[in-house]
């Protein structure tokens, strides 16, 4: 690492502006048009011969894009201009190491100040050993992409596997009100406790999402709370809670062995005996489900539900049997869907930290 130079940003490129393309004059194919976010669009003609580092300039500041073709950065970027022979690849990563994104200069929409941006300071290796650095970090990162990929197509798969399940094969036969499917369905306490971050969990509407429930992020009440918010029905394993306001429609069924009390804008929903919750989950996700809410809500400037509403939702469930076929096979995708999450966690962490070690110099790569 002593014989890496230590060199300024504003030594090694320079930050070029992108150029306006508004979104009626790009043809709709050809070149990636890249803004401070990534790719907005395409258009017929570029403006930079690729590969090449797109930096974010407004709104995302420091936000790092990489065009393996020629492209058009639009004029809420940066693109890099190299002044010295350098890898591009290997620019690219210690531009990731440099901090861009805390170097907002605006006091309205966030701004990067390329100045600024010069005076960050890199460690810089031997064009031979950046070429080498860039071929390592690039092998784990086409293994992060390939398990990105898997990951798609099994929520791809999932997702029609619900379709399948859940759709209405005779769209003229008469459908059942939720009410008629449930044994209760009760309405959160119109009061807001007081959260904390121990005892008992609540269910408050940003900790729902695509049927899970995120207990890590989720807020607490003690048990004397608790009890005040159970007294109309305590909730159980298999019940579900569905949200009717901000947002409207997510939902997740209760596990075993989960204490949970209802926050605000949310319902608890007893499944009758010839519907489970967690196929009540899958039924409230799918186009069936999206459109009965859709159907209630038609005409109304702020989006929600009322507990009458809920109780009118109309479905056409399959059997027992089928329900519990259907679950069967979309928990076998979700567990394949959490391991192959797992692996690219793993994935994401192991070229962190080899990426930290490469470009620091700590580690030092070998010819071949």
């Amino acid at each position: 690492m002593d014989d890496w130079p230590e060199e300024s940003l504003g030594s090694l490129v320079s930050f070029e502006y992108g150029s306006a393309l508004r979104e009626d004059a790009r043809s709709g194919s050809g070149y990636g048009v890249f803004g401070s976010n990534g790719i907005v669009g395409h258009h017929c003609k570029a403006l930079v011969t690729g590969p090449g580092i797109i930096v974010g300039r407004k709104g995302s500041v420091g936000k790092l894009h990489w065009s393996e073709d020629d492209y058009w950065p639009i004029d809420t970027t940066y693109w890099v201009r190299p002044i010295v022979e350098l890898d591009s690849r290997w620019m690219f990563e210690a531009l990731r190491t440099a901090g861009l994104e805390s170097l907002d200069s605006s006091t309205g929409v966030p701004g990067l100040n390329r100045n600024d941006a010069y005076e960050r300071r890199v460690r810089v290796p031997s064009l031979e050993e950046q070429r080498r650095i860039a071929e390592i970090l690039d092998a784990v990162g086409d293994a992060i992409r390939s398990s990105e990929r898997v990951i798609a197509k099994l929520e791809l798969t999932r997702l029609g596997l619900r379709e399948h399940f859940c759709a209405i094969p005779d769209p003229s036969a008469a459908r059942t009100k939720l009410a008629e499917l449930t044994e209760r369905i009760v309405d959160c306490p119109h009061s807001t406790p007081d959260y904390q971050s121990h005892g008992v969990l609540v269910a408050r509407t940003m900790h729902i999402k695509n049927g899970r429930f995120l207990e890590a992020n989720a807020s607490r009440v003690p048990e004397s709370t608790y009890r005040d918010r159970v007294t109309r029905m305590t909730p159980a394993a298999g019940d579900v809670i569905l949200t009717r306001e901000a947002p409207v429609g997510e939902a997740f069924a209760i596990p075993s062995g989960m204490r949970i009390c209802l926050g605000q804008r949310v319902v608890l929903i007893r499944p009758g005996p010839n519907l489970l919750g967690e196929f009540l989950v899958e039924l409230i996700y799918s186009s069936q489900g999206q459109e009965a809410i859709r159907r209630l809500m038609a005409g109304t400037t702020n989006p929600h539900l009322n507990v009458d509403d809920i109780r009118c939702l109309l479905f056409e469930v399959p059997s027992l049997d089928e329900q519990r076929r259907a679950l069967g096979a979309l928990d076998a995708l979700s567990a394949r869907i959490e391991a192959e999450s797992g692996k690219l966690e793993k994935l994401s962490r192991i070229r962190r930290g080899v990426a930290a070690d490469l470009l620091s110099g700590r580690v030092r790569t070998v010819a071949a």
